[in-house]
């Protein structure tokens, strides 16, 4: 599983992610306002490759 942010993928240390064989989600810790933006989550495996894409909005 691969998380992007402006087709840069963030990297382990910033960023906390649960996976199961359902799901998928991920956690900035501390948010800022700069984390704002459009992000990607591409899974991969045997049967293909899906990726999506979602909006992030900081609120204080």
């Amino acid at each position: 599983m691969l998380w992007s942010k402006l087709e840069i993928v963030i990297m382990d240390g910033y960023i906390y992610s649960h996976e199961s064989s359902i799901a998928c989600s991920f956690y900035l810790d501390p948010a800022t306002m700069g984390d704002q933006g459009v992000y990607a989550c591409v899974a991969n495996n045997q049967h293909g490759v899906m990726a999506k894409n979602f909006k992030a909005e900081y609120t204080y």
